[in-house]
């Protein structure tokens, strides 16, 4: 993987990432100028439909490690998880998954997310 791999993220991925750390109560305005210098690029697997690694020299760093997790609906009514993962204090993926593993058919709105955040180890 090459930088030139690394794309800015999409205005729907800062809108997902910025309703997650809502979530866990971070002041939202301090994170949009850290959004705008991200890099990130799809993650290699089969059946991936929209998940994302950041570059870990342009992330976005949490002052706590922590897990938040959304949860959605596809227009089927299939659940659809959303994860923001954070080690270290530093984000390295925004993940979606379907529960049945198919294809999303549309793209879950934030403004739809039941949210909850788990904190993990450094």
């Amino acid at each position: 993987m090459t930088k030139s791999d690394y794309r800015e993220l999409s205005e729907y991925e800062c809108a997902v990432i910025l309703q997650l750390l809502a979530a866990i109560r971070l002041p939202v305005k301090d994170y949009s100028e850290q959004l705008l210098r991200c890099r990130v690029r799809e993650i290699d697997y089969r059946d991936n439909y929209g998940s994302i690694k950041f570059d870990p020299e342009r992330s976005l760093t949490m002052p706590k490690p922590a897990i938040v997790e959304a949860l959605s609906q596809d227009r089927d009514g299939i659940p659809i998880l959303v994860i923001l993962h954070a080690r270290a204090h530093v984000v390295t993926e925004l993940e979606f998954v379907k529960a049945d593993g198919s294809p999303l058919i549309e793209r879950p709105h934030p403004e739809t997310f039941e949210l909850d955040e788990h904190h993990t180890s450094e």
